[in-house]
């Protein structure tokens, strides 16, 4: 399954893969209010606007969209799978292709805002904590990797 870069005909399921994966995966994370917020960034209107300043890549398997994530400077943002394909490497395929893309860029450190449910997850692939951020939704690890 390739990893392609998004078009902007790919918002709609973009936005509705993270909005799934938000309300299943990350659900505990939240409280209403936080919620609200966090779909809000998420939306279609704030995904067209990252596509702007983020390379924004999906993957699909077949005709549906399974997984996405961007990256912007030298910071990994928004990676989330469909969650009836978490934990089968999709996610972490979709880091190796960040990894690689900043590598290329001659980038030394990768950045990323973990939610507090995925801090195992990019530990495993050489992240690491840094400071937890608070934030309107939620709080998050800062964490990075040495590339």
């Amino acid at each position: 399954m390739p990893i392609r870069l998004a078009s902007i005909e790919n918002i709609p399921a973009i936005s509705a893969l993270i909005s799934l994966s938000i309300r299943t995966i990350n659900a505990s994370e939240h409280s209403a209010d936080q919620m609200a917020i966090i779909l809000r960034l998420h939306d279609e209107a704030h995904l067209a606007g990252y596509f702007d300043r983020r390379q924004v890549f999906v993957l699909y398997e077949h005709d549906q969209l399974i997984g996405t994530v961007a990256l912007e400077d030298a910071t990994l943002h928004t990676l989330f799978v469909d969650p009836p394909f978490a934990k089968q490497g999709h996610g972490k395929a979709l880091v190796h292709h960040i990894v690689e893309l900043a590598r290329s860029r001659g980038l030394e450190t990768l950045k990323v805002s973990s939610s507090m449910t995925a801090v195992a997850f990019y530990e495993k692939l050489g992240f690491q904590k840094k400071h937890l951020r608070q934030h309107d939704f939620g709080t998050t690890w800062a964490m990075e990797k040495q590339l």
